[in-house]
């Protein structure tokens, strides 16, 4: 019996190469950048704003849609969990109400997001 595909199991293979075919617009021109980004999540009941200063995600060359793959979503799930870290250790700021955690070093964070 075949594995089931997994993005951390033995069945996921090799990536799918790039351009992809955009969601939004429907053009072959979805490649691979690196781009700042941020997103708003919460914790304990509090909204964060997680800023990523390099985030690597397919990104469509014709209309600009970010498409969020699994690799994109480790790294915001990963700034995340370093950033809500800080917060815990009192390293975190407040603006505006909300909490706001920067990323320490490398590409990072979670779900959530907002353009």
């Amino acid at each position: 019996m075949p594995e089931p595909l997994t993005r951390n199991g033995a069945a996921s293979g090799p990536a799918r190469p790039f351009p992809w075919f955009c969601p939004n617009c429907r053009r072959k021109e979805v490649r691979r950048v690196t781009v700042p980004y941020q997103c708003q999540l919460h914790y304990q009941g509090q909204p964060v704003t997680v800023v990523l200063a390099n985030l690597a995600v397919p990104k469509c060359g014709n209309c600009g849609e970010l498409v969020f793959d699994y690799e994109a979503d480790d790294q915001i799930n990963r700034a995340f969990e370093a950033q809500s870290h800080n917060l815990v250790n009192g390293t975190g700021t407040r603006e505006n109400g909300h909490i706001e955690a920067r990323e320490s070093g490398g590409n990072e964070g979670e779900r959530g997001r907002s353009k």
